[in-house]
């Protein structure tokens, strides 16, 4: 096992607790060890790195790691960690490099300029078009029918502008979710969370939404999904998604 970033381990947010850190740690350098490890050893390991303990502290949690059948007593010598240790914090390392990956993809899609709001759209382009395509070859009855009352609803209130933004990203999150692939879907509502963010900062971007013409765009995706015709469907896609770039653009001046 690698070895261990402390602050990054903090700052991902996995455990709520200074107790479950440390007996995080614990089994870390227990992981690390080839003898058994005492807890005098484990307190003075802990506060070298910066984690403020006690001797106590350290005894109360070794008692429950082994009562969790994650360590074991040997022979008084100290605690050994045990498979079913190992496979807790292989299972917690594994946990904080995904919210670590996590954090970094909303790190990047925090929109400061203009060209990060290009770059935002440009993702959404290249993602989508794919998506669509999956979700055409994909779709049954129910699912189209579903697609297409929600382009009705939002054809019926067009001048409602708060209704009409949810049902537009109602309509490409359901494309999402008769797609599929839970990797294509978690990509989509995180750029779609984070354009829904600056939008509400800034309703003069909404305002340079064209409705109708989204409108129109998602009735000719629908109707290509409804005919089968998954190049079309993507297609359609990526001409809605670059009039949607450039409306957006013209509605909004973000400082560079």
């Amino acid at each position: 096992m690698h070895e261990l970033n402390l602050k990054e381990i903090q700052e991902s947010g996995v455990f709520k607790t200074n107790a479950e850190l440390i007996k995080f740690l614990i089994l870390y350098y227990l992981s690390q060890a080839k003898n058994a490890v005492g807890s005098w050893i484990l307190n003075d390991q802990l506060n070298r790195v910066g984690v403020k303990t006690s001797l106590a502290t350290v005894g109360r949690i070794l008692k429950t790691l082994d009562g969790e059948e994650f360590t074991l007593q040997e022979n008084g010598q100290g605690r050994v960690i045990t498979p079913e240790g190992n496979l807790y914090l292989t299972a917690k390392v594994e946990e904080i490099r995904k919210t670590k990956l996590n954090n970094q993809l909303l790190d990047s899609v925090k929109i400061a300029s203009v060209k990060q709001l290009m770059d935002l759209f440009r993702a959404r382009i290249i993602i989508e078009t794919e998506v669509v395509k999956m979700a055409t070859q994909a779709a049954d009855q129910k699912d189209l029918q579903y697609l297409e009352e929600i382009v009705e609803e939002a054809n019926a209130n067009l001048d409602n502008i708060p209704l009409v933004t949810k049902l537009n990203a109602q309509f490409h999150t359901e494309i999402a979710r008769i797609a599929d692939n839970q990797f294509l879907i978690s990509s989509i509502n995180i750029l779609m969370d984070e354009q829904w963010g600056i939008e509400t900062d800034h309703h003069e971007m909404r305002e340079g939404y064209n409705n109708e013409a989204n409108d129109h765009y998602h009735k000719m995706i629908l109707e290509a999904m409804q005919q089968g015709d998954a190049e079309k469907a993507a297609k359609r896609m990526r001409k809605h998604l670059e009039a949607l770039r450039d409306n957006a653009l013209k509605g909004i001046s973000l400082r560079s």
